[in-house]
């Protein structure tokens, strides 16, 4: 990833960050995220899967009840390692934070639904 790229999926998760903090939804921010990292591996086959993310992301927006919070740090690794230009430990802080959000919307899928007005405005991913 160039200097540009890396600072544009810097510029995304302190976003998702400034969002959380203040009670926000990081949705956007955590969409420019994702899609910074699929625009920096310069291959158009994944640049495509930024509309799945999209839906993936809004669909775990509308069904979490709890804060992306605890996701934060697995993009602030996912980040760190693009930072230090290390491709192994970016793709298992990738999978990782695939792999629990998933997890954690899967376990939502099961849950029973809440009324509408006690779902958080925050997202997952």
């Amino acid at each position: 990833a160039s200097q540009n790229e890396i600072a544009a999926i810097s510029e995304a998760y302190e976003g998702m960050a400034a969002a959380n903090a203040a009670g926000g939804s990081g949705t956007e921010k955590d969409l420019a995220f994702h899609r910074g990292i699929l625009a920096a591996a310069q291959n158009p086959l994944l640049l495509q899967m930024g509309n799945l993310i999209a839906v993936g992301l809004h669909i775990s927006h509308r069904i979490s009840s709890e804060s992306y919070t605890v996701f934060l740090p697995l993009h602030k690794k996912v980040l760190d390692a693009i930072a230090k230009r290390s491709p192994e430990a970016a793709r298992r802080a990738m999978h990782r934070l695939l792999a629990e959000t998933l997890e954690f919307v899967s376990g939502h899928l099961h849950k029973p639904a809440e009324p509408a007005g006690q779902r958080s405005a925050k997202a997952v991913v």
